[in-house]
């Protein structure tokens, strides 16, 4: 099959990439795609190298990355005048599609321009899919849609309601390449949590708040990388405040991880109730012992006690912490025995293979039906 993937980096990314790059100002566009690649915002969103490193032909476009997207009319194109500057991007876009022609064509939310695209797109691929990242989208559309994969139940429900033709839960995966790529960063902090700090998930706010708290103790303190998303005008507890480094994507996220002994797991918004956090993955894939709030899809997944650390609350967050911070031989193993399943079972690659036999696999009249009624959403799509 030949897949193209067309996602949208943070602006904030793609200057820092550009800064750490300056040689893909002048290097062919084939160049541009694995350093696009490995600097991913999330690993798990973005599936166009596992999928060409399994034989299949996939282009990657980052639609709003000027450099790449520009070499690439520069290559590809006698001139390029978009009839509407504003739509630049889309127009350009297009024409990638018109000459590469996908067999399987995936929009990675968020796609500013999503509707203009899919309204202009002439060549219809065989298989229209999009991936809704971590958060459902509530008001997107996906009745244009073959396929709308989410990570958890809640997207797949959504874009059920949302009149997507088929819906399917897809867990998130983690490459292999990129455990690769950082697993000689050395060791600088005792504990790593990496996420976001939102005013509406007061429970969340309130763990990472117990967690900065515990690494500023007089007795038992530990060095913790705290690396937050915050919003503007965001109020921030003292403790937080004073330990925050502010955002990390990109490879950045994955070395800031990958330098820590333990590493706590942001857990999932309410609006994902019920599913795992990406970083459950990324923290064993990367070799680092990883904790995580337990449940009965956690267990599912990883051998609470041999494969991973499981807590309950805040306060046995914290005992966890102490305990294994204490405890070098079980914490080496434990991370060892994670990242040796993460890689084998929940690898990225492992992942690839599941959307394959999902898009050789279409549901039958009667199976989309049951699920639309399975999901409460007869009528509504």
């Amino acid at each position: 099959m030949k897949f193209c993937q067309i996602i949208a980096y943070p602006d904030a990314l793609l200057n820092s990439l550009h800064a750490a790059r300056p040689h893909l100002m002048d290097a062919p566009f084939k160049e541009h795609a694995p350093e696009l690649a490995i600097e991913a915002p999330v690993a798990a969103d973005l599936w166009t190298t596992t999928l060409a490193d399994s034989g299949h032909e996939a282009q990657l476009i980052v639609a709003n990355d000027v450099v790449s997207q520009c070499k690439w009319a520069a290559e590809k194109l006698e001139a390029f005048k978009p009839r509407n500057k504003a739509e630049w991007m889309c127009e350009l876009v297009l024409e990638q599609l018109r000459k590469v022609k996908p067999d399987v064509l995936c929009l990675t939310a968020p796609i500013s321009f999503q509707q203009r695209l899919l309204e202009h797109l002439k060549h219809r691929p065989r298989h229209l899919i999009a991936w809704t990242g971590a958060a459902p989208m509530a008001k997107a559309q996906w009745k244009d849609f073959d396929l709308v994969i989410a990570p958890h139940e809640a997207g797949v429900r959504n874009a059920w309601k949302n009149g997507a033709r088929d819906a399917r839960v897809l867990r998130p995966g983690f490459p292999r390449a990129v455990a690769e790529a950082v697993f000689q960063e050395p060791t600088v902090y005792d504990v790593a949590y990496v996420g976001s700090w939102d005013p509406a998930e007061e429970k969340r706010n309130k763990r990472i708040t117990a967690l900065a708290k515990a690494a500023q103790r007089k007795d038992l303190p530990f060095k913790l990388g705290l690396f937050l998303d915050v919003p503007a005008g965001a109020d921030l507890p003292p403790a937080v405040l004073k330990l925050n480094q502010g955002p990390r994507l990109g490879l950045a996220r994955y070395k800031a991880l990958s330098g820590a002994e333990l590493i706590v797991t942001e857990e999932p918004a309410a609006t994902e109730a019920g599913s795992l956090s990406h970083t459950v993955f990324e923290g064993t894939g990367l070799g680092v012992c990883t904790l995580a709030p337990g449940s009965d899809l956690l267990q599912s997944c990883f051998k609470p006690g041999t494969e991973i650390v499981t807590y309950s609350n805040g306060t046995d967050l914290i005992a966890r912490i102490d305990e294994f911070l204490a405890a070098d031989a079980r914490r080496t193993t434990i991370a060892k025995a994670g990242q040796e399943r993460c890689l084998t079972e929940h690898s990225l690659e492992a992942r690839m293979k599941e959307l394959i036999t999902m898009l050789e696999n279409p549901p039958s009249k009667l199976s989309g039906l049951m699920r639309r009624v399975w999901h409460g959403t007869l009528g509504q799509g």
